[in-house]
Formats: structure tokens, C-alpha cells, sequence
């Protein structure tokens, strides 16, 4: 397998780990919100929360990977925008938040942005 492809895997691992991590994490939070209230600290850990936690964690494991092997300048552009695509399709599909028009067009100018600096 070609450096090029290991490094295009690794930053959709990157952002698969990340973006679900987040949707779990947003999830379990309304529940563990009305826990703390009800002063049962204890049980706000969920296993959408658990789960979220380790993704996220093992997102910034990748992101340490990326970095060790990518210029910064070209990485967390990349980095970024395909966790804002990946958090928008999730929030969309799983959380049922609404999308817009404008989140469209935007979406869309990330992925021509990371298409800019991938080949610039």
C-alpha cells in the first residue's frame, strides 16, 4: 500500500474516530445534564459517553500519527474539514438536526478547500 493511501486512511480514521466520538458524547449529554442536576454524579457515566470519550481519545492518538508524519500546514486543514463534514452528515443522520442550505454550501467549501490545499 502506497504512503498516499496509508496517510488518506489515517485522516478518515481521524475523522470517522472524531466525529463519532462527538455524536456519542452530544447524545449522552442531555441525560447526564438531568443526573448532575438530580446530584447522581455518578451516574452520568454512559456507555454513549464511555464510548464517545474513547473514541475522541483515540482520534487525538491518530492526529499525533498524522502530525509526526505531515506538514501542520497541510494536515489539520485537512484534519479539520473532514471533521466538520463527518460531525455534519452524523448530526444530520443520527441526532436529527436539521441542514440547511447554507450548511450545504458550506460543507461544499470545505471539501473544495481541502481539495485546494491538498494539491497547492
Amino acid at each position: 500500500m502506497s504512503k498516499i493511501m496509508i496517510l488518506f486512511l489515517q485522516f478518515l480514521a481521524y475523522a470517522l474516530a472524531s466525529s463519532s466520538g462527538l455524536i456519542l458524547i452530544k447524545r449522552a449529554l442531555p441525560e447526564a445534564v438531568s443526573l448532575v442536576q438530580a446530584g447522581r454524579i455518578v451516574d452520568t457515566v454512559t456507555l454513549n459517553m464511555v464510548i464517545g470519550v474513547m473514541l475522541y481519545a483515540l482520534s487525538f492518538a491518530i492526529w499525533m500519527i498524522i502530525l509526526s508524519k505531515s506538514n501542520l500546514s497541510v494536515a489539520y486543514p485537512i484534519a479539520l474539514g473532514l471533521s466538520v463534514v463527518g460531525t455534519l452528515i452524523g448530526a444530520t443522520l443520527i441526532l436529527g438536526e436539521t441542514t440547511s442550505a447554507a450548511k450545504l454550501t458550506g460543507t461544499a467549501l470545505i471539501i473544495a478547500g481541502i481539495a485546494l490545499v491538498t494539491n497547492g
